[in-house]
């Protein structure tokens, strides 16, 4: 029968909820006057659901702002995140995200570069004892073959002995793996990479290398 006077109730968001929330609440408004006891057992009833039903509203909402968290991070990483290739074969070596600030009180020189899509990258210049010069960025880590004793002699990094890094499938001479020669001196970096930026190229950038790019970056 028709109830006057009642106001229309909007229940949860969701569809399925909705469509039995609804009909739970024609049938207590149907019910009023017929059977009390009837009316309070389905009016608890109506109030579970609705707490079950908004629970329900509230967790996809929460996952539907996880999910939108996650492609965010997910760009992010796409932007930020590329691959320094050897120049001369093609091989990944690194990792952008990777790069790390070194500084040297013996550079000659310093500067800032930017790689496309990251921030700023720290380049010193160096001179060995044969003259030659470099300009080197540092790495937490890369993907190199390494040649040697680590040499405390003439290191361009007071207090890290160094060892030649070449690359893993041509062998080009691509810097040095510098490891701290103090072990107990917890304040310096266990060991990084210096690889000489003129023997690398940028992922974006390799349509002048001479073989293609292998994507077998560790």
């Amino acid at each position: 029968r028709k109830t006057a006077g009642r106001k229309n109730f909007e229940g949860p968001k969701t569809m399925e909820a909705s469509t039995i929330f609804n009909r739970l609440w024609r049938l207590l408004c149907c019910s009023v006057g017929r059977n009390p006891l009837g009316v309070v057992a389905l009016s608890c009833l109506v109030g579970l659901f609705s707490r079950a039903a908004f629970a329900e509203a509230n967790s996809w909402s929460l996952n539907k702002e996880k999910g939108k968290a996650q492609r965010r991070s997910e760009k992010s990483q796409s932007l930020h995140e590329h691959t320094l290739l050897c120049r001369q074969c093609g091989r990944a070596i690194a990792q952008t995200t990777d790069l790390l600030s070194v500084p040297s009180r013996l550079a000659t020189g310093q500067h800032n570069e930017t790689l496309p899509g990251h921030r700023p990258m720290l380049v010193q210049h160096f001179v060995n004892p044969q003259g030659a010069h470099f300009d080197v960025i540092t790495m937490s880590k890369a993907d190199v073959l390494v040649h040697g004793k680590p040499v405390a002699e003439h290191s361009w990094f007071p207090r890290y002995a160094w060892q030649i890094a070449g690359c893993k499938q041509c062998n080009s001479h691509l810097g040095w793996v510098f490891q701290r020669t103090e072990e107990e001196d917890h304040s310096l970096l266990g060991a990084f990479t210096g690889l000489i930026r003129d023997r690398l190229i940028h992922e974006d950038l390799a349509d002048s290398i001479v073989m293609s790019p292998q994507n077998t970056y560790m």
